[in-house]
């Protein structure tokens, strides 16, 4: 490993635009390179260049080349809706840029730019809040990844900040696999781990994610207007879980609900087994650094072994 760094180290000072980049992580400089040092580049330092890669900020030069080698493509894709008074209506696409970005620093996975657009009619309640309908959310991101399918891609993983995007992200996946053989994955981050010191990781505009937002942009937060939500009482019976799930007695109901029907705050903290809610001082940029880092890492981690993934008959499995 070592001799491949050194080999990489005297190719990078050999060339002409080596004084410019110093291993700084910028496109811009690449594409001032020869293609064809671009590829020794990539054979040499793996992950290091195909880092680098954000679909647009390369040329379709550049793209028919990386697609020699890259893979899997990462699709951030979030929503625009209100996530109470103290938290911006981009928290969704804003977070899973973030961490899409991220894990295209550390494998190497193409990013494609953000789609911040998403499934959000239950909160058009509530102003700001844009939502595209289900079907028209499918046939987009269908047409995206067909795109990206013609041109190499085998793996797609998106990155999805909102939930209520997933019916959406589920047909597309199952299309995707049934005519192209292409295998694509969903991952959420509240799917990954459950709670925080506590707290429900699933809570809308709660304790965990606006820990997340501190931790990405700090400057979009403001806990002055942090108000604790009082649900809305739909029966004494009933034990408001989610906006879509209710508790009566010992079990569960789907009940689907408007986001006005829980709550006038717009965020949602009541579910079952969270700590008692007095305030938003449990949530700080420490936490949320913490959460990104071990949701880049799982992910990471998780694209390695999904790569590796051997399916019969699949076209997606072909080099």
């Amino acid at each position: 490993m070592l001799g491949i760094k050194a080999d990489a180290l005297a190719l990078i000072h050999k060339s002409s635009w080596a004084e410019n980049i110093h291993w700084a992580r910028d496109i811009q400089a690449l594409r001032r390179a020869s293609l064809e040092t671009i590829n020794t580049l990539r054979r040499l330092l793996g992950s290091w260049v195909a880092a680098m890669v954000k679909w647009s900020e390369i040329s379709w030069v550049e793209a028919k080349e990386i697609f020699r080698t890259a893979r899997t493509v990462v699709i951030p894709v979030g929503s625009v809706e209100q996530h109470g008074p103290h938290l911006p209506l981009g928290t969704d696409w804003i977070i899973a840029q973030e961490l899409a970005s991220k894990i295209s620093e550390k494998t190497e996975a193409i990013m494609l730019p953000v789609m911040p657009f998403g499934y959000a009619e239950y909160h058009m309640d509530f102003a700001g809040t844009i939502t595209l309908s289900q079907g028209h959310l499918h046939d987009l991101l269908l047409d995206i990844c067909r795109s990206v399918v013609k041109w190499g891609a085998k793996r797609i993983i998106f990155v999805n900040g909102h939930g209520g995007n997933l019916a959406s992200l589920r047909s597309v996946c199952l299309k995707l696999r049934e005519e192209s053989g292409v295998l694509c994955a969903v991952v959420q981050w509240f799917d990954i781990f459950e709670e925080v010191e506590g707290w429900k990781a699933t809570e809308h505009g709660g304790i965990v994610e606006t820990s997340l937002m501190m931790g990405i942009r700090p400057d979009l937060v403001d806990l002055r207007k942090a108000i604790v939500p009082v649900p809305k009482s739909l029966s004494g019976a009933f034990k408001t879980v989610s906006i879509n799930r209710v508790k009566f007695r010992d079990g569960y109901v789907h009940l689907f609900l408007r986001t006005s029907d829980v709550t006038d705050e717009g965020s949602m903290t009541e579910t079952e087994s969270s700590e008692p809610m007095t305030d938003f001082s449990f949530a700080t940029p420490e936490k949320g650094r913490k959460i990104l880092s071990f949701f880049v890492d799982y992910l990471t981690d998780f694209i390695r072994e999904f790569e590796r993934i051997q399916l019969p008959n699949s076209s997606a499995t072909k080099t």
